[in-house]
């Protein structure tokens, strides 16, 4: 219909679309024709149609034409009376001319009566028409929503209006009178079950506000809602836009990028600089974020930001960390350190430099690792392939192996397993009996995924021994070995020395400890076989080295006697007896079983002669109570035979003493 109408002002039907008149747009159009006509000004001489729906717009031309400044909406006493007279001429002049088809006088005094004198110059006076430009798309939309209807503005109505707008508000503002660009907003209504299905429709009601709106709309017990309609549209396009799902962009993509690197940076410095007092120099927290940046997306090239500066790196920390940290300059070297640090010396400077060298290594090393490129598997897959390792170990790592290991010497020691054993016990309660044999074929078998658990297997242990005594006579290792001599003890010791580009390996009688169980004791002898002073350095897990250790010390080692408990076993005993029974506050007896049995007494002792002890006693703890003698007896026979295996730990034949007889 818009297409085959023209504007009312242009009187053209260009390719910008005719919007149809609106009943209050329409109106306002002859008030400023009205005001034009009056003042003599430009666009006067526009004929508006009769009817609304006769004609319509442009809305270029409907912004121009009523862009009608301030000053000429106002209307002074001495003006009224020439305002009358010309206004009711104009009207007569529009009906004239607005129609070719003749017109009653009764049609006249309808128009008039419609549109009266006074009415029109309150409705100027009253509304002070500001901006255009905005009501008019607003009463647009508002017209062209079939579910809407305004309330009726003209005089005749107009204090009806106002009485509804004090008795009802916006559903959305909760306001009743409400202006928008020095413009007064009318109220308009719907029904109540409309806005409620639009809502339902075009809202996400998982958002707080909408459903805020909607459950204030379930709750409103009329059938008719009232609102403003830039309320109105500020509500739905506000849903509409947050509903919307934005599809992310590779900045936003690069933004995620560099916000998890960077929180990375803040651990780190939140961690060791502040909690722990450390320093770092600027260039090395920036390699550092740059390549934790590759290793988070390395094959999306495009994604890395390489032009991302120390200096930009030195803001942020600066903004994240602002008075938790300082910033110094030591000989063109930005420093990150704690507050507590004022300078930087000499002797920290050094420091500072040997730790970034390091650390720059680290980098490489890490870098070189995560580069590692893994084996295709082939596409006729055997045993031997599913066996292999997934990559080669780049060569750096070798190198770097082999130079972090700067002793001239390297002992590496491993349990035996005798039995009958005093361990036999103890590793049947940690499910460390003797499982499946286990085979290994090579460097390249994989290595099991759970191999905690395999490490519970005493054959896959032995069997893990006996390949490392074979593989290391290769000559693959000579980089590792270098000018070291390495010995592993087993069942035997093996010494591995690199002579030019092969590896030579012997049998070492003299460092061979067969009646060695445990690496406890193998340790010490390896220590003391060494003839000449040395700094000594043992990495072990078990914490009887430690014990063993002190008591091979200097000056641990010229205490104690030995003949004190010579051939006292029974007196010693005896000792232990009356420990072991002040241990369960029992300072009267001196008797194991005596105070063990006075203890169970006095906790289950019968109440009655009827009662049944049975039941009493149904739940009862042995581990509540002291061991027996005989109990007591073997476990200070075990600590006879370990101690005694502990004192001679230096020499090869440690312990003449047989489990069987000893716990």
């Amino acid at each position: 219909m818009a297409g085959e109408l023209n504007c009312a002002f242009c009187n053209l039907n260009s390719e910008e679309n005719v919007n149809i008149f609106s009943e209050e747009n329409f109106r306002k159009c002859q008030t400023i024709l009205r005001l034009r006509k009056l003042h003599n000004l430009k666009y006067s001489d526009v004929i508006l149609p009769r009817e609304y729906l006769d004609s319509g717009y442009h809305r270029s031309c409907y912004k121009t034409f009523t862009a009608l400044k301030k000053i000429y909406y106002d209307t002074t006493k001495s003006k009224k009376q020439d305002t009358s007279q010309c206004s009711s001429e104009f009207i007569k002049h529009s009906l004239q001319q607005s129609t070719s088809q003749p017109s009653t006088s009764a049609d006249v005094e309808n128009i008039i009566e419609d549109v009266s004198v006074d009415s029109a110059v309150q409705e100027v006076v009253t509304q002070k028409f500001g901006q255009p430009t905005a009501d008019a798309i607003v009463e647009d939309v508002v017209h062209e929503s079939p579910e809407c209807t305004s309330l009726p503005l003209d005089a005749s109505t107009e204090d009806d209006a106002v009485t509804v707008g004090n008795m009802n508000s916006c559903i959305f503002c909760n306001q009743s009178f409400k202006k928008h660009r020095s413009k007064h907003q009318a109220l308009h209504r719907t029904q109540k079950e409309k806005l409620e299905s639009t809502i339902e429709e075009k809202c996400n009601l998982e958002n707080d506000e909408e459903k805020k709106i909607y459950d204030k709309l379930k709750k409103y017990s009329g059938d008719t809602i009232y609102y403003h309609q830039i309320c109105r549209v500020a509500f739905f396009n506000k849903s509409k836009s947050s509903n919307k799902k934005s599809v992310p962009t590779a900045w936003h993509s690069r933004r995620n990028l560099h916000q998890n690197v960077f929180e990375k940076i803040t651990s780190l410095i939140e961690n060791n600089v502040i909690n722990k007092g450390r320093c770092y120099y600027l260039s090395y927290l920036h390699k550092l974020y740059m390549d934790k940046l590759q290793n988070f997306d390395g094959e999306n090239e495009e994604m890395l930001d390489v032009t991302f500066t120390a200096q930009r790196l030195e803001d942020k920390i600066k903004n994240n960390f602002s008075g938790r940290i300082q910033i110094l300059q030591w000989k063109h070297k930005k420093v990150i350190a704690p507050k507590g640090i004022t300078t930087i010396d000499d002797a920290l400077f050094a420091h500072l430099k040997d730790e970034n060298t390091l650390q720059a290594a680290a980098l490489i090393l890490r870098r070189e690792i995560l580069n590692i490129k893994k084996k295709k598997l082939p596409e006729n897959l055997n045993v031997q392939h599913s066996l292999q390792d997934e990559c080669t170990t780049p060569e750096i790592l070798t190198e770097f192996v082999g130079s972090i290991i700067g002793t001239q010497r390297i002992d590496v020691v491993f349990d035996q397993y005798f039995h009958p054993s005093i361990k036999d016990n103890e590793r049947s309660l940690r499910h460390e009996s003797k499982h499946a044999e286990y085979i290994i074929s090579g460097s390249d078998q994989t290595r099991p995924a759970d191999f905690a658990k395999e490490m519970k297997n005493i054959k896959f242990k032995e069997t893990l021994v006996e390949f490392f005594c074979l593989h290391w006579t290769y000559d693959e290792n000579v980089p590792f070995l270098n000018n070291k001599i390495v010995h592993l003890n087993f069942r035997q010791c093996y010494s591995y020395v690199a002579n030019g580009n092969k590896v030579e390996s012997q049998i070492v009688e003299d460092l061979c400890c067969e009646l060695h169980e445990e690496v406890n004791s193998k340790i010490i002898y390896h220590a003391c076989s060494i003839s000449h002073e040395a700094n000594i350095v043992i990495r072990g897990s078990d914490t009887d080295i430690l014990v063993i250790t002190l008591a091979y010390q200097e000056a641990f080692a010229s205490l104690g006697d030995n003949n004190l408990t010579k051939n006292k076993t029974n007196q010693i005993f005896d000792i232990i007896q009356k420990f072991t029974c002040e241990l369960y506050n029992l300072k009267k007896y001196i008797d194991a079983n005596n105070a063990r049995f006075q203890l169970f007494v006095d906790t289950y002792k019968a109440a009655d002669i009827n009662e049944q002890f049975s039941i009493k006693v149904r739940n009862f703890d042995g581990s509540s109570l002291p061991p027996c003698k005989s109990e007591l007896w073997q476990l200070f026979l075990r600590a006879i035979y370990i101690t005694n295996i502990w004192n001679n730990a230096d020499k090869q034949h440690p312990s003449n003493l047989q489990p069987k007889e000893h716990g």
